[in-house]
């Protein structure tokens, strides 16, 4: 009899210990159960809020260029130069003096060449031709020369207004933006008289 309670002592701690070993590792799985949802749950969030932001790396890229202003063609110009009289005498054109020299430019193949002879020894004359263009250009596609031919009138001042054909020839040479070279040889025809014949030298601005 002194022993029965001992023997129900020994067989508690036996059901004690079985139970603790079936519960611990059921206990223990649940745990990591649970800790390997929270990374799940974690991704799922990290995802929605991702979602949330709008995409900026498909969004198109304006670049937003300003565009160079394309500077408009400077095919006149106004000068001074020289002239030269190279035959006759009825004209400023055959005799030389200081010359005003102009051009008009309607297009790259179409201009006005005006010049007006004055401070010379016959009375100042002015010469205005219609000429055609032929501009040859380098490999930037900038004019290196433009030679020109043309026709048109010579106009000058002695016992009235005397009205003459004028055949004009020779070269614009752009020295820079702002300047042209430019050689020319007119050739007048007064009425009932020889031809004046002369060769004008200058510089123009353009604009």
């Amino acid at each position: 009899m002194m022993l029965q309670p001992f023997v129900s002592f020994l067989k508690l701690s036996l059901v004690c210990l079985v139970s603790s070993a079936v519960l611990e590792p059921a206990q223990s799985y649940a745990q990591s159960a649970g800790s390997l949802s929270t990374p799940d749950a974690t991704f799922k969030g990290v995802l929605q809020q991702s979602d949330a932001v709008p995409s900026q790396t498909n969004a198109p890229l304006k670049a937003q260029v300003n565009p160079e202003p394309e500077s408009r063609p400077r095919r006149s110009y106004i000068g001074v130069g020289g002239a030269i009289g190279l035959a006759g005498d009825t004209t400023a054109l055959g005799t030389g003096g200081l010359a005003i020299l102009t051009k008009v430019g309607f297009t790259d193949n179409l201009s006005l060449h005006d010049a007006t002879i004055i401070f010379g020894d016959r009375t100042a004359t002015s010469m205005i031709a219609l000429t055609g263009e032929f501009p040859i250009r380098g490999a930037s596609g900038q004019t290196i020369i433009s030679p020109f031919l043309g026709g048109g009138v010579m106009l000058r001042i002695a016992d009235g207004l005397n009205i003459s054909p004028l055949i004009s020839g020779g070269v614009d040479v752009p020295l820079s933006r702002d300047l042209t070279g430019t050689v020319r040889a007119n050739a007048g025809f007064p009425t009932n008289r020889n031809a004046d014949v002369g060769l004008l030298i200058g510089v123009g601005y353009n604009f």
